[in-house]
């Protein structure tokens, strides 16, 4: 391994000859150290082998570092030459993992690494073991210009002598094969980037792309700017052993990685956000922005204003807020050590002989440990109360693809397989239950891809590839209930990858315009083309991107509502303005807000100018909250908090205290209000098993193996049990009395989509219908009457049709009519009455009209509470 480290700092250093993609099976460039694409080393003799050859024999080898600048060309790169033996190099190769190519003489030696999964040389090594030598090449490859294998003599016919398609014609260059490398570069698309994508199914998989991501939350964040915690996250197609074992990345996982012409930022979810090391331009859209500082430190920003400081190295040194909160990292011998927030509480790490973490203690003091395999898995987790997590890596094609997790009661959890191409193709909790199974390249295309759930339903992703990410195009079918949009179309911008438009199941298209650097839609036009279309247009800060205006249609004609955001320099919102229309006058309402030195907020004054309408907040010296009062009630106490920023006491503007208590794990274990006590207990999965009442009742939960609720019973003997379809829905409920006889059940079926479909009781069965949008369409009762519900392209109520009374007559029709916030303006009835309602522009009911109570007014202040109302008969009541 240093050998091959040493050879990518060369390349980095020098001027390379890069050659053309080499085409084979699968261009599957997988990420080595420092998030560098490589394959291995190859070493070609210049020099003729002795008679017989001897392994023995010193060679000057010309080296090629094999990499990868990102997932879609594969370079033979020259870095320099070497005087050795055959067998030195190969034995070298395989006591560092690597898989062994080699031809007899031992002029041509390919060292492959043991994440690479591609194929070289006819061979796949997908499968292959580390640390093994792999058949023979029977033939050079040439990668320098010119005759440079005078001695070999054994290419005739202009063709490469073993007629495999990873070599070059040796007499001028020119690949045999076309490249067909895959578009999509693996880094980018790692992580959760669910609502980027919409492409995500199952628990989950990135049905894009073939990844597999996993996130599993081991300590929980402090309460304080900025936080304290410690989350992992697992990508399938992250090739990479760090320090929390091999495809996992945790919070303080990211860095900065250099390679040729590109700086790749490296998330926490395992997802590289690449820039040009030129210009420090963000590719393939990213919202983030770097910049190289004068001591050659690195401070990258994102869009949520949090910045992160990087040594040259690319070490992350410390993030903070605009307000000047710190979290600091520390770091002994190259390894993390210690992580410290805002207010002194810290993290602390310490590590196995591997280099991998083996311990993380909370700020009280508890410890989370790790144990890996021998192959850098993660494999299991001990947390503080002695309860396990174990990961499973059974996946005969790569010894790394999570395929499992058992969870803390020993039971096998969750189910995870992939395909010869390293895709996942299952996703599968115990008992099949919220199973997918993949299908990729459906139909054969290539960009086409089916999801079938438990049940048989199948949603169709159809994908599409801009700057390497691979993005829906469209969403069709069912889904599943892990399958997020359903009935969709995208469309996006190919230099941004900013979405345009979204096309939801019943044809009405959202349409996208004026993005700002930050990402931020600035125009947003609903219902665009039909009678219904409306635009909603916002501004943000260039700078902080915050929101600073909204303006939308107002309820007055020709009028707009617009509401305006102020903040100071460090992005705290100093005042929100909302300027609308009450009964054709303007009316403006004014709320401002006030911080600490940490940006934690001390008042907000709200917008009534007759009473004391302000609010105020203070803080313990731990950035804890310790009082807050409000207007009229007065003074609520927070105190007693322990090391990890929970509150232990609480006393209300009443005195009534409260007092709470947790486990080591964070779980809230009783509650005492003033005496009376309430107690939770807990299955080592962290669902609720028991909780018990001030009076002594208890209610008990079950859970199935896939940890969903199936049954609760009191301690009086009464259950409720529960049986579920694999998508969780409750299809059947029944209650039962102490002496275990069943007092009532309830049936339900569901529908393709989830949706309940009928509702299954004992005096019949009512059955519901949905539009393409999930909107309530039909509802047929247990008589066959039914009744219908039509929306127009806001998905609004407009009419509800009822069952003819006597089956013969006309039906009766409801309908509503809107205003542009969708207020309802209007009913009509099916008798032709109608009631008439007036809204402000800040929601507020000004005035009803109706064929049986007359005219009715309310007058309201400026925070929105109703002051007054009128009735027809003039009786005015005052609210206070």
């Amino acid at each position: 391994m240093l050998l091959f480290k040493r050879s990518l700092f060369i390349i980095s250093l020098v001027s390379i000859l890069v050659l053309p993609c080499l085409s084979f099976a699968d261009c599957s460039c997988r990420m080595g150290s420092n998030g560098i694409y490589y394959i291995g080393i190859e070493h070609i003799a210049t020099d003729c082998p002795p008679d017989p050859p001897s392994d023995d024999h010193y060679y000057h080898y010309i080296d090629y570092a094999v990499r990868c600048p990102g997932n879609t060309v594969l370079n033979w790169a020259f870095w320099g030459d070497t005087s050795r033996t055959p067998q030195s190099f190969g034995d070298y190769y395989v006591n560092q993992g690597y898989r062994v190519l080699r031809n007899t003489s031992g002029t041509h030696i390919i060292g492959v690494s043991p994440n690479f999964k591609g194929i070289i040389a006819g061979v796949n090594f997908a499968g292959l073991a580390p640390g093994v030598y792999y058949g023979d090449l029977n033939e050079y490859c040439c990668h320098l210009p010119g005759n440079v294998y005078a001695c070999s003599a054994s290419l005739p016919d202009d063709k490469d002598k073993d007629g495999w398609p990873v070599c070059f014609d040796c007499d001028d260059n020119n690949p045999e094969y076309t490249n067909n490398c895959p578009e999509i570069e693996t880094p980018k698309n790692l992580g959760n980037q669910r609502c980027v994508t919409h492409s995500f199914a199952g628990n989950p998989i990135n049905v894009g792309t073939g990844n597999k991501y996993q996130k599993e939350k081991d300590i929980s964040s402090v309460p304080t700017p900025l936080g304290l915690e410690f989350t992992r996250h697992y990508n399938s197609q992250f090739e990479v052993s760090r320090s929390t074992g091999y495809g996992w990345s945790h919070t303080y996982d990211r860095h900065l990685s250099f390679e040729q012409g590109k700086i790749m930022a490296w998330r926490e979810d395992g997802q590289a956000v690449y820039f040009s090391s030129d210009t420090l331009e963000a590719e393939s859209g990213a919202k983030e922005k770097l910049t190289l500082n004068p001591d050659n430190s690195y401070t990258l920003v994102g869009p949520d204003q949090i910045l992160e400081t990087y040594d040259s190295s690319g070490n992350l040194i410390n993030i903070y807020d605009l307000n000047g909160n710190t979290v600091s990292l520390n770091y002994q011998d190259g390894k993390l050590t210690q992580v410290i927030g805002p207010f002194g509480r810290s993290l602390g790490f310490t590590y196995d002989d591997s280099e991998h973490i083996s311990d993380v203690a909370d700020p009280a003091g508890n410890t989370i440990r790790y144990e890996y395999d021998a192959n850098d898995n993660l494999m299991r987790i001990i947390y503080p109360d002695t309860s396990t997590r174990e990961y499973i890596y059974d996946d005969p094609s790569d010894i790394h693809n999570l395929t499992g997790i058992i969870d803390e009661t020993g039971m096998r959890f969750t189910t995870y397989a992939y395909d010869d191409k390293d895709r996942a193709i299952l996703s599968t909790q115990a008992g099949n239950a919220e199973r997918i199974d993949v299908s990729y390249e459906a139909d054969g295309n290539p960009d086409k891809i089916k999801v079938t759930d438990g049940r048989g339903n199948i949603t169709t992703f159809l994908r599409t590839i801009i700057q390497g990410i691979a993005l829906s195009q469209s969403v069709t079918g069912s889904g599943c209930s892990a399958c997020g949009n359903k009935d969709a179309e995208y469309s996006y911008d190919d230099a941004t990858l900013n979405l345009l438009s979204k096309t939801d199941g019943n044809g009405v298209t959202t349409q996208y315009c004026n993005y700002d650097s930050w990402g931020n839609a600035q125009t947003v036009t609903q219902a665009s083309g039909l009678p219904e279309e409306r635009t909603i247009t916002r501004t943000y800060d260039s700078e902080l991107n915050k929101i600073t205006g909204i303006t939308q249609p107002g309820t007055t004609p020709g009028q707009n509502k617009v509401t305006t955001y102020t903040y100071d320099q460090n992005g705290n919102l100093l005042s929100t303005t909302e300027a609308g229309f009450a009964n054709g006058s303007p009316v403006i309402r004014i709320t401002t807000y006030s911080y600490n030195a940490h940006g934690q907020i001390t008042q907000i004054d709200g917008p009534k100018t007759d009473v004391n309408d302000i609010t105020t907040f203070t803080y313990d010296n731990m950035g804890n909250p310790a009082c807050v009062t409000k207007p009229l009630s007065g003074n609520t106490v927070y105190s007693d908090y322990d090391e990890l920023g929970r509150v232990g006491k609480m006393t209300d503007p009443n005195g009534l205290v409260t007092t709470f208590s947790y486990d080591t794990r964070g779980r809230i274990t009783q509650i005492d209000r003033g005496g009376a006590i309430t107690q939770y207990q807990y299955y080592p999965t962290g669902k609720l098993r028991t909780s018990t009442g001030p009076a002594g009742e208890v209610l008990s939960y079950s859970y199935d193996n896939a940890q969903r609720l199936i049954e609760i019973s009191d301690n009086l003997g009464n259950r409720m049990v529960y049986t579920l379809n694999t998508e969780g829905e409750q299809e059947l409920e029944r209650i039962f009395d102490p002496e275990d006889i069943q007092v009532k059940t309830l049936g339900r079926a569901f529908d393709a989509y989830n949706r309940l479909e009928s509702l299954i009781q004992p005096y019949g069965t009512t059955t519901y219908s949905y539009d393409n949008n999930s909107n309530l369409t039909e509802v047929t009762d247990a008589k066959g009457n039914t009744t219908t519900y039509i929306y127009d392209s806001l998905n609004r109520l407009k009419e509800v049709v009822e069952p003819s009374p006597d089956g013969n007559s006309t039906s009766p029709v409801t309908s509503y009519e809107y205003d542009i916030q969708d207020h309802v303006i209007k009913i009509k009835d099916a008798n032709n009455h109608i009631t008439l309602y007036e809204y402000d522009d800040f929601g507020n009911l000004l005035k009803t009209i109706s064929h049986d109570t007359g005219t009715t007014t309310s007058i309201f202040d400026k925070a929105g509470n109703i002051i007054s109302k009128t009735d027809a008969k003039n009786n005015r009541v005052r609210l206070f």
